[in-house]
């Protein structure tokens, strides 16, 4: 946003765009059940910008999270 003008005038450029987010947890499969990893990722939604689409779109995005699996030990 870029607001300027004079006068009493002023001007601001307003974008408009879908963010999505996802989650995948992995769990304790003994209940309790307990979260024992979690990934997450977010990001601007284009669903034009794809070639599988939808579905395209989303098969990247968990490729990416669940390349952080597991977790480096520190």
């Amino acid at each position: 946003m870029r607001p300027y003008g004079g006068m009493g005038m002023g001007y601001a450029e307003v974008y408009q765009y879908e963010e999505g987010t996802l989650i995948i947890d992995l769990l304790d499969a003994k209940p309790p059940q307990h979260i024992l990893w979690r990934g997450v990722a977010k990001g601007v939604v284009d669903w034009q910008g794809t070639t599988g689409g939808q579905t395209g779109l989303i098969n990247e995005a968990v490729q990416k999270v669940l390349a952080q699996f597991p977790p480096k030990r520190s």
